[in-house]
């Protein structure tokens, strides 16, 4: 039997990230005020996204493309042999951010990593401060340099 180091670690990757966002959610529900910036949660919740978009790309051998955008992490592409069966997300929905806007999915294939998702913070509108702040995967990748 030969093991895929590669995808073992991506699931390994996965799995602990999976219990960050649990222990971030016991402590809102818990704590109050631990952990109350919903910038926080969607920091978490944008990790969760670029980690399944990398399973999807370790299933599928691609990365989604600019018009499939996180939709394929849910809904099965024709085109896409090795797809999760049940997709990438327990409840079978691309979330939407902490302020109920949904997340934007940017393909760039030329650039490390080749995709970005972002959240444009509580305005809804590019830029901003604060909780408007926009927040990237990007972002939270190099801040973890």
């Amino acid at each position: 039997m030969r093991i895929n180091f590669k995808k073992a670690l991506l699931y390994t990757s996965m799995i602990l990230l999976l219990i960050v966002v649990s222990v971030i959610i016991v402590l809102d529900l818990c704590m109050g005020e631990c952990v109350t910036k919903k910038s926080d949660k969607t920091r978490a919740e944008l990790y969760s996204l670029y980690t399944a978009v990398n399973m999807f790309k370790l299933d599928t051998g691609r990365y989604p493309t600019q018009k499939e955008g996180l939709e394929v992490l849910v809904h099965q592409p024709e085109n896409a042999q090795g797809w999760a069966m049940d997709g990438y997300f327990e409840n079978n929905e691309v979330p939407k951010d902490d302020w109920g806007n949904e997340y934007i999915y940017v393909s760039r294939p030329r650039s490390k990593p080749p995709f970005e998702i972002i959240s444009l913070g509580a305005d809804g509108f590019l830029g901003g401060d604060g909780e408007d702040a926009d927040l990237s995967t990007r972002q939270i990748i190099e801040s973890n340099l």
